[in-house]
């Protein structure tokens, strides 16, 4: 599969809730599925006990369970049971907990968990059916039927004839083994109960997926005069587990493509930071400049290629500022070219001048990512895809024709002429798991993604289309000022000091750029590689120390645990945080945060700036 490809495929497909449970059961992170679930936002469960949502009746059972898991590293806890809803009520919830505490990347108790309300009722519905079978058999959503000895029907009632296409007894008096020649399957399970031998089994008809029964069917003396048996259409079923296993697969994926861009992210700080040591030492007209700066800019796509794949896998570092839609689009061209495929033609017609709104730029590219997807889904045989920015101005008391409120907006549409949709399709284009894709294309979460990421930045979304003529999805943001110009520094000016700072970070080629960069700054290092080290130099050194710069993710304890336990061994310590995965994955707390890569500057200025500030708690 392309890259491309398999990172769009990352992004629509998320059906269970991923969350992580500090020791003391305290929500570390929850991915935004808890809203389906149980109707509560991620940040509305960041830093709760989620005890407090479980059921009275569940909830002894559920702590000794969980506390039975913190006692055993790398244990497993499997268990169903009820948690309220934000609207009240209460959803049956299928969880599976795994102890990580003890593994230094996650540091956490990981818990998978899905609403399974609709299954136990399912199965409920099921068991009564049975009970009910010889009843109601004409009125069940089912198939009952009996064939003699030649495999000629004598009897074909149910309504789950209906998705067959066929009525009650209308195939009566022909051979099962005609109509039914191109689906060796159920011939070969009807044969087998002629002689005698029931059977179970999973068939495909016409395109519907049955689970059926099959037996000998006998006279009053025992003896075989033909077969019957029973079937029950399954299709939505086997589709819904089947969204479920890809969607587990997909999170997996995600895992994956997360926890290789974090590593990336660590080369690339070493790449890039020696990188721009090596440029201060060779300036413009030195004969080895232009071989460094090519260095600099492959460091650099290499970095936006990792912040991609972080959003891909939902670990990007959300930070919403000022951003020129015009220039997320130009920077993505390269990548949607790859995305949509040679058969599609890419079109980008950008206002001609900046169109400034207020967002996360990974999510903005996350958004045109998915959209470039359906649209490309939409034209199989090739075809055109425009991409535009526009800006509109709402007077006051007017009546816009797209809904939105007065004010100033920047628009991004996003037009295809492929196949359209329907206007009943349209209606629900963004509810969560509605598709008209086939099996293994989609869950159908790309468009509720692009709701839910345009909604928190305070947008609208609409959707035109026509079968035949196209699809156009009008995505609509606040417009804001400019983002103000960063004063450039000359590299002279970069900030130095003389305190003591305790270095930890488990990665060499990090921790020699940040002790290179730190001891040339005129800072006083004190160096170690996991936290219990660095806790017995603080225990140890008679000197002060004045900053804790230290890794997020470290090798026995993780650096807020590090941080916390520093500040009670010397009050008043200021701590800065390096990290290659979002803030919100590592929950480090209030302290500053500095993301990976970063430059030899960045880092000399947000070690000043910390310095210069008022502590914050760890």
């Amino acid at each position: 599969m392309e890259p491309g490809r398999l990172l769009s495929a990352l992004l629509e497909h998320s059906a269970d809730a991923f969350s992580m449970l500090d020791a003391g059961g305290r929500i570390l992170y929850v991915s935004p599925a808890s809203l389906r679930q149980i109707g509560f936002r991620p940040e509305e469960l960041v830093g709760s006990d989620p005890f407090a949502l479980v059921h009275p009746d569940d909830l002894p059972d559920i702590r000794q369970r969980f506390e039975t898991v913190l006692a055993e590293p790398g244990g497993i806890m499997r268990a169903e049971f009820r948690m309220r809803r934000r609207e009240g009520g209460w959803s049956w919830i299928e969880a599976t907990a795994r102890n990580m505490l003890a593994e230094p990347s996650v540091a956490a108790v990981i818990i998978n968990s899905r609403e399974v309300g609709w299954r136990r009722e399912a199965e409920a519905a099921l068991r009564a059916s049975e009970e009910r079978l010889r009843a109601v058999v004409t009125q069940s959503a089912i198939v009952l039927w009996a064939v003699d000895m030649e495999g000629v029907f004598t009897l074909s009632e149910g309504s789950g004839l209906a998705a067959l296409g066929l009525l009650p007894g209308q195939v009566v008096g022909r051979s099962a083994f005609e109509i039914y020649a191109g689906t060796p399957e159920l011939g070969r399970h009807i044969r087998l109960a002629l002689e005698g031998s029931p059977s179970r089994a999973v068939v495909d008809v016409a395109g519907r997926v049955f689970d059926a029964w099959f037996g000998p069917l006998r006279d009053g003396g025992g003896a075989i005069v033909g077969a019957t048996g029973v079937a029950s259409d399954v299709t939505e079923t086997r589709r819904l587990q089947e969204q479920f296993l890809q969607a587990q697969k997909m999170e997996g994926l995600g895992r994956l493509a997360g926890g290789v861009a974090h590593d990336f992210n660590n080369l690339l700080t070493a790449v890039l930071g020696f990188n721009a040591l090596l440029l201060k030492r060779h300036p413009p007209g030195d004969p080895d400049r232009p071989e460094l700066e090519e260095i600099r800019k492959a460091g650099e796509r290499a970095a936006a290629l990792t912040k991609q794949l972080l959003a891909f896998s939902r670990r990007q570092v959300v930070q919403s500022g000022t951003v020129d839609l015009n220039a997320v689009v130009d920077d993505m061209r390269g990548l949607l070219a790859r995305l949509i495929g040679e058969d599609v033609v890419l079109d980008t017609r950008p206002l001609p001048s900046a169109a400034w709104v207020r967002a996360d730029r990974s999510q903005l590219e996350q958004v045109i990512v998915n959209l470039a997807v359906n649209a490309r889904d939409a034209m199989p045989g090739g075809g055109r895809l425009l991409i535009s920015t526009t800006r509109r101005t709402v007077a006051e008391e007017a009546t816009d024709p797209s809904g939105l409120p007065p004010g100033r907006w920047i628009g991004l549409d996003i037009a295809d002429n492929g196949h359209g949709m329907p206007d009943d399709v349209r209606m629900h284009a963004f509810e969560p798991f509605f598709t008209t894709k086939g099996p293994g294309r989609g869950t159908g979460l790309g468009l509720a993604t692009v709701y839910g990421i345009v909604s928190q930045s305070g947008g609208v979304v609409r959707i035109e289309s026509e079968p035949g003529r196209g699809t156009t999805v009008s995505i609509w943001l606040p417009e804001v000022p400019p983002a103000p110009r960063a004063a450039s520094e000359p590299p002279s000016s970069a900030p130095r000091g003389r305190e003591t700072i305790l270095l930890v970070e488990d990665e060499p080629s990090v921790l020699d750029l940040c002790r290179l960069v730190l001891l040339e700054s005129g800072y006083r290092l004190l160096e170690a590689t996991s936290g219990l080290a660095a806790l017995n130099l603080l225990s140890s050194s008679p000197d002060p120390v004045h900053l804790l710069l230290s890794d997020v993710v470290l090798p026995g304890m993780n650096g807020p645990d590090l941080a916390r336990r520093a500040a009670a061994l010397r009050p008043g310590l200021r701590v800065l945080f390096i990290t290659g995965y979002s803030a919100d994955e590592t929950a480090p707390g209030p302290a500053p945060v500095l993301p990976k890569p970063f430059s030899p500057d960045d880092l000399a200025r947000r070690v000043r700036s910390v310095l210069d500030g008022a502590a914050a708690p760890p």
